[in-house]
């Protein structure tokens, strides 16, 4: 592993200004892939209104639809492709009451990994009967640990309530991520709060770069903050090692310590195009092959037979090297 040092960041940067894709010398790994993990978005509605989610296109807002008509397409995927985890995502999926008893019927369909991605506002109160019903692993949304820039992110209060169910959550045995979208002028300064928080807890952090997903052109261009910015930022504190990444991880993760680790999702500066192996299923079945598509194919009442040719349409939409984004909100095809 080498440590990262101003004169490293400096290359690294120069690299990905160099290669716009960042992954030009990388073996082309688009051929002969399949999906291996599922993103199911069991609901487009959230508490919250996030900047990074509402600042651009948004989507209709509906009373939260029952997700459990998902359920038999779920089990015909996994059947045709034998998923090695899904992940519950929305919007927010704690809206749905009977999220429990939703992760319980994905329990019975043999999946290796129920794991769940959430605003955690309402998630404490069903823990207990999430954990009884097959769920291993939380990734928490938390921009910031500061009140009043939580509020300007998301226009509510909060961080306290999340805060509280990131600590019950470890209490009670989960696997738990915090996921933290970081915006120039607006919470690069939470980036180290975040970060000792989450080595305190002894929990892995990953700072994710503000996607073009839904948002406004001006919006990103100004608070666009880049991989190697943030890695600037956390480095006048502390030194840190980058980890080899494994295949089809989202994130690079590097090491402070020796041992703690945090983890930083490029999608835009450093993709990971090359190797993604991510389906994504909406609330209404569409399936979506790639965030920087639009396209989208229903699979509701289509025959289990057809899934395979389905399925080679969804990930021919896949980029090979570049993210580029797309009108889409998260809310809408899955965070």
């Amino acid at each position: 592993m080498q440590p990262v040092t101003p004169s490293t960041l400096e290359t690294t940067f120069q690299k990905m200004t160099l290669n716009n894709s960042a992954i030009t010398c990388d073996q082309d790994l688009t051929e002969n892939r399949t999906f291996k993990k599922l993103r199911v978005s069991i609901t487009p509605e959230c508490n919250l209104k996030c900047l990074y989610c509402d600042s651009g296109n948004t989507l209709a807002r509906t009373e939260a639809a029952n997700a459990f008509h998902l359920i038999p397409i779920i089990a015909n995927l996994h059947q045709s492709l034998g998923f090695s985890s899904v992940r519950i995502t929305g919007g927010e999926p704690a809206l749905q009451k009977r999220l429990p008893e939703f992760v319980g019927r994905l329990q019975e369909l043999e999946i290796p990994e129920i794991n769940l991605t959430t605003n955690a506002i309402f998630l404490e109160p069903m823990l207990d009967e999430l954990k009884l019903a097959g769920l291993k692993n939380i990734n928490i949304s938390l921009d910031s640990l500061d009140e009043k820039v939580y509020r300007k992110i998301t226009g509510k209060s909060g961080a306290v309530e999340v805060v509280s169910c990131i600590q019950m959550a470890i209490e009670k045995g989960f696997g738990v991520k915090i996921n933290s979208i970081i915006m120039k002028g607006i919470n690069e300064n939470q980036i180290m709060p975040l970060l000792d928080f989450a080595l305190t807890n002894n929990i892995i952090i990953r700072f994710l770069e503000l996607m073009r997903m839904g948002v406004e052109t001006d919006f990103h261009k100004k608070h666009f903050l880049s991989e190697t910015e943030i890695l600037g930022i956390i480095f006048q504190k502390y030194n840190f090692e980058e980890m080899p990444r494994k295949y089809a991880s989202t994130s690079k993760y590097y090491k402070i310590f020796q041992q703690q680790v945090f983890g930083v999702i490029a999608n835009h500066s450093d993709p990971f195009c090359r190797d993604c192996d991510r389906l994504r299923l909406d609330h209404l079945g569409n399936i979506y092959g790639c965030l920087s598509n639009v396209e989208s194919i229903n699979l509701c009442g289509k025959d289990a037979s057809r899934y395979p040719d389905i399925l080679a349409q969804a990930m021919s939409l896949k980029q090979k090297n570049t993210f580029t984004g797309s009108s889409l909100s998260m809310r809408q095809i899955g965070g």
